[in-house]
Order: C-alpha cells, then sequence, then structure tokens
C-alpha cells in the first residue's frame, strides 16, 4: 500500500474516495517556488503564532512538512476559505492548484496527515470520451495520531526541495532568516 510505504502505519482504515471536479486540465502552471510558497502560506497560516515551529525536513528527494497546528484535512478538498482577514489565503483554490501541479508535472502525490486523519491525493483515471483526469482523494483514518500536521512529498526534484526549503521566506514575522 502507497500510505505504508510513505511511513504512516501499518493501523490505517480506509474511509472513502472522492472525486474533485478539479482535473489536470486546470490550466493553472506553477513554478516550485509558487507551489511551495502555495504550501507554506496554509502552514503559516495555521501557525501564526509561533512559524517558527514549521519544519521542512528533506530524506533524500522526499520532503516533509510538520507543524503543530492540527487542521480539518477535507478544507484541502472544497473551493472556499474560512480564513479570517489576518490570514493570507482568501479563497480556498491554492492548495487545489499546488496539488494539481505537483501530481500533474512532477508527478508528486501529497499525503496530508492531520491528528488522526490521513488523506492521500492521486490522479485518477481518465473521464469517458475526453483526456481529463481528475484528482481524487483518498480518507484513511490512523489508529494512530499524530501531534499537529504534516505533509509528505515523495520523488521531489532539487528545484522543489529548495524551494520547500525555502518556502516561509516568502512571510513576514520576526525570525524570517532574511530579515535584519
Amino acid at each position: 500500500m502507497v500510505l505504508q510505504e510513505a511511513k504512516i502505519g501499518k493501523a490505517l482504515q480506509y474511509v472513502e474516495s472522492c472525486q474533485s471536479s478539479v482535473t489536470t486540465a486546470w490550466g493553472v502552471k506553477w513554478s516550485p517556488t509558487l507551489i511551495a510558497r502555495d504550501i507554506m502560506q496554509n502552514f503559516f497560516d495555521a501557525n501564526r503564532e509561533n512559524p517558527v515551529e514549521i519544519q521542512v525536513r528533506v530524506e533524500g528527494a522526499d520532503v516533509v512538512v510538520t507543524a503543530p497546528a492540527e487542521f480539518e484535512l477535507a478544507r484541502l478538498f472544497y473551493l472556499g476559505s474560512e480564513k479570517g482577514g489576518d490570514d493570507i489565503g482568501q479563497y480556498g483554490e491554492g492548495f487545489k492548484a499546488a496539488a494539481v501541479c505537483l501530481l500533474r508535472d512532477h508527478k508528486i502525490e501529497p499525503i496530508a496527515i492531520s491528528g488522526k486523519q490521513v488523506v492521500y491525493i492521486r490522479i485518477g483515471e481518465k473521464v469517458p470520451g475526453t483526456k481529463i483526469q481528475p484528482v481524487v482523494y483518498d480518507y484513511f483514518q490512523s489508529a494512530q495520531a499524530f501531534n499537529g500536521s504534516r505533509l509528505i512529498l515523495r520523488g521531489c526534484s532539487k528545484d522543489m526541495i529548495a524551494a520547500m526549503q525555502e518556502g516561509l521566506t516568502h512571510f513576514l514575522f520576526d525570525q524570517n532568516p532574511l530579515l535584519g
């Protein structure tokens, strides 16, 4: 199973798969920098009280982003946002665009974990009579709760790794290494 290979654990219970109306035909074409900025924006908004707790760990070609705040993973599926005036994101489409670019252009299938929630994001089968492939979200429940949230990106290029490592530098906070 793909999730076991990602070292999430053996005690996962399948919940459901949801086929999104977002497809690989979406015209968005983001660079690794834009993808990383949007992913890190979600972590930044959720951990605004202490952004230095957001960690980006690289293991070979895999990138794992972790942070202390838990996050409702269903928000990654639906368009729309509940963010406040101080948050950076506004419309709730950024992660979907980043996911399409990761899946289609970089062949990276994101895995998000928060508490006992796990979602594996992949490209589905072609819609009959088209070249369109929908983004599919496979939801699981873990027997073991994970502290905070994490995003696993396996098989990243050197450019994607560098962009993810620099991702937090796009935001204004006291400990940003670009300040001072």
